[in-house]
C-alpha cells in the first residue's frame, strides 16, 4: 500500500494524504464563532450532541455578551463547553484573544459571526474556516442580505457555506441550497425560510469537510463529492 500510495502521490504531485477512519480516528476539533443570532449555533450544537455531526465543539465564542440563563449558556454548562465572551470595537477586534483560545482546533466554524476576520488572522491561524451566509453567493453580499432579496422581490432565496478568505463572502463554495418563495411570504415568513436553509447549509458543509469529500479545485473553486 505504502508503494501504491507513493506512486499515486507521485503522479498528481499530492502534498498531503489524509486518510480517515470516522470510526476509529478522533473527531475534528471545532470552535464556533456566533454573534446575537443563534439559530445556525444551536443547530449545530444538538446536531453535535445526537452524534449528528463527526466534531467535538471545545469551545464557543462570541462577541455578543448572554446572560447566564439562557438557552444557550445552560447548554453549554450542562456539556462543560466553555463559552468566551469578547466584545469588539472598531479600536480592538480581539483577534489575539481569539487565536490563544483556537490554536488547538483543527478549523474555525462561523454561525453567523458578524465580525469580519482580517488577513492577519487568517495567515496566523492557517487552517480552514468555514462561513454561512443567508443569500445565494454571489447576490446581495455583505449586511441585511435577506432584506435585499426581499425588496428585490426574488422569487428563489438561499443559503452558501464557503471557505473564508480575506476578500469578504468571496471563499470558495462548499455547499449551496435553495428554497422557492412568492409574493405570499411576508418578510417575517421569508427570513424564517432562509434561516432555516442556513441551518441545513451549514451543518451539510461541515459534514462533507470531515468526511473528507470536500477537495480544492483550481484557485477558488472546489469539488464535492
Amino acid at each position: 500500500m505504502d508503494e501504491d500510495f507513493l506512486r499515486i502521490s507521485k503522479m498528481f504531485d499530492a502534498t498531503r494524504s489524509v486518510v480517515r477512519v470516522p470510526k476509529l480516528d478522533p473527531k475534528f476539533k471545532i470552535a464556533v464563532l456566533a454573534s446575537k443570532q443563534e439559530h445556525c449555533l444551536i443547530d449545530l450544537l444538538h446536531s453535535w450532541q445526537d452524534g449528528r455531526l463527526p466534531v467535538d465543539i471545545t469551545r464557543v465564542i462570541s462577541n455578543h455578551d448572554r446572560f447566564p440563563n439562557t438557552h444557550v449558556v445552560r447548554f453549554l454548562e450542562r456539556n462543560s463547553i466553555p463559552y468566551h465572551y469578547l466584545g469588539t470595537s472598531k479600536e480592538n477586534n480581539r483577534e489575539d484573544e481569539i487565536l490563544d483560545l483556537v490554536q488547538n482546533t483543527d478549523f474555525l466554524v462561523l454561525a453567523r459571526y458578524m465580525q469580519l476576520l482580517s488577513g492577519k488572522f487568517l495567515q496566523r491561524y492557517r487552517k480552514d474556516i468555514i462561513n454561512i451566509h443567508h443569500g445565494l453567493l454571489p447576490s446581495f453580499k455583505g449586511g441585511h442580505p435577506s432584506k435585499q432579496a426581499f425588496d428585490a422581490g426574488v422569487k428563489l432565496i438561499g443559503a452558501t457555506s464557503h471557505f473564508v478568505t480575506e476578500e469578504l463572502d468571496a471563499g470558495p463554495i462548499i455547499e449551496q441550497m435553495v428554497e422557492r418563495v412568492s409574493h405570499r411570504d411576508n418578510i417575517q415568513s421569508f427570513v424564517q425560510k432562509s434561516e432555516n436553509l442556513e441551518k441545513q447549509c451549514l451543518a451539510k458543509a461541515i459534514k462533507s469537510y470531515c468526511e473528507l469529500r470536500v477537495l480544492p479545485n483550481e484557485e477558488n473553486r472546489t469539488v464535492v463529492f
